[in-house]
Order: structure tokens, then sequence, then C-alpha cells
């Protein structure tokens, strides 16, 4: 639901979904966090059950969702927050994979893996296609080590079975590339910046990140985001810098100059 709602934000601009998935990060943030650690359920004023790999890997993907929607700093750093604990608590160390289970569930007689598609993706390759993308926003080069981990072994199982691994192919291709890292530099809630960011989001670019930030980048921000170092407006106007493989053109302010730069893109 709170990828739903951000990506809805993303192509119709509806300010009602952005507001929906902030309150429920916010909720979560507060209610569904004990001692540090995800909680599968909240019921009556009470969390409880610790989380399975699913619940992180949903959560992190929908947090980076709704980053590449509101550019807000909390939202990639709660992403990174939770992969760290899949890597932690939920990784094969002996035979590579993640669990379901983490090692928090003691009282499991085994700990097994999932790795088809089901009724929903497979939090194993959720995790995998979430690491890719915060190794493209983040420049941190263990996000792509520890998803290329999970990926390990699954041509085998591909081979098999293509249709059940849907999710697993979509992280290879974006692992595999090419890739577009798409940078906007205008405030959110500009009409001017608006009307560049449906132009951007109602393409289907499957490879792509997408960052931004209102105006001068701080030190601070470009060194957690460095895509956004050394970006700016230009002439003024809310401005996008389109890159494939980090390899950029030159940046655009208008909207027709942008629909031609993003249409070589698409597949």
């Amino acid at each position: 639901m709170l990828s739903a709602m951000a990506r809805g934000y993303q192509v119709t601009g509806d300010v009602r979904y952005r507001e929906s998935a902030e309150r429920t990060v916010g909720f979560l943030s507060e209610h569904c966090f004990r001692d540090g650690s995800l909680q599968r359920i909240y019921k009556d004023g009470e969390s409880k059950i610790d989380a399975f790999l699913d619940d992180y890997a949903c959560l992190a993907e929908a947090l980076v969702d709704l980053y590449e929607a509101t550019f807000h700093l909390p939202h990639l750093e709660l992403a990174e927050k939770l992969v760290n604990t899949i890597f932690a608590e939920f990784r094969d160390t002996a035979d590579r994979g993640l669990f379901y289970a983490s090692e928090r569930h003691a009282d499991l007689l085994c700990r097994r893996k999932e790795y088809l598609d089901n009724a929903t993706p497979s939090g194993s390759w959720v995790t995998a296609l979430t690491l890719a993308r915060l190794e493209r926003l983040t420049g941190k080069a263990e996000y792509r080590q520890f998803a290329d981990e999970v990926l390990a072994g699954v041509g085998s199982l591909v081979d098999k079975a293509p249709l059940a691994f849907g999710t697993a192919l979509l992280a290879v291709d974006f692992l595999q590339g090419p890739g577009q890292e798409i940078v906007v530099i205008g405030d959110t809630d500009e009409k001017e910046t608006q009307v560049l960011l449906r132009a951007i989001h109602r393409r289907f670019l499957p490879s792509r990140v997408v960052t931004g930030a209102p105006d001068v980048v701080d030190d601070d921000t470009a060194k957690r985001v460095p895509l956004l170092r050394d970006r700016g407006r230009v002439d003024g106007k809310p401005t996008v810098y389109i890159c494939e493989d980090f390899s950029c053109q030159t940046p655009v302010n208008d909207l027709e100059t942008l629909e031609k730069a993003l249409s070589g893109y698409v597949r």
C-alpha cells in the first residue's frame, strides 16, 4: 500500500497520496519498532512478533519509492537501516541467500528460504532490487556486493521456471544496466517542478533512479546522495539532469526538451 501511494503521487501529483504515505511511515516509525527491530503486528496499543524477511524487504522498497517521490532524506536513511538489518540477521553465511526468518525467531524448528514469486514477490528478490537501487542512489558499493550475493545461483532456477522469478529478473536487469540516474533540482511544491516530475514518472523506465533537492545542495546531503553533488538550477529554473551509467547529458529545464531526452530510454 505504501508503495502504491508513493507511486500514485509520482504519476498523478495528487497530494492526498503523498500525505497518506507520509502518515503511514510516521505511524510505523512510532509504533512498529521495538528495540530497533521491526514488528509484524500492531494491535490494541501493542506491537509484537518480530518481522520476517518480506516485511523488511517490502518496507525498504516502499521507502525508496517514497524517497523518489518526495526527496525526503529520512526515508532513504530508514530504507538503509532495514537492508542493513536484513544483511545482519537474515543472511545465510554458510550457503548464500536469505532466510525467511531472522535470528530473532529462535523457536523455529528450521529456517527456510522463499525463492518463488507467488501472490506477492519473493522477499529475497525484492531485497536484491532494493539494494541495487540504493547502491545507485548512495554510491555504497557494499549494496551492490550484497545484491550480487543474494542473486548468486538464481540462474539455474530461472532456467527451470522463469515466470516464477520475475522480480529476480528485474533485479538482474537493473544491475546489468544500462541504467539512468535522474536528478531534479527544484522545489517539489513548485508548479514548474511538478510538470517536469510528471514527465519523468509517467514513463516506464525500470532501470532508473530519481533523486532531487529544492535548490542548493549542502555538503552533508551530497555526501549521502552523491548524485546531487555540484547540481543546481540553470537560469534560476527547476532543472533536470539525465545521466546513463553516470555519464550525463546537458541539463534541461523545459518540458519539450525533457520529453525528447527521455524518449531515447524507453524500451
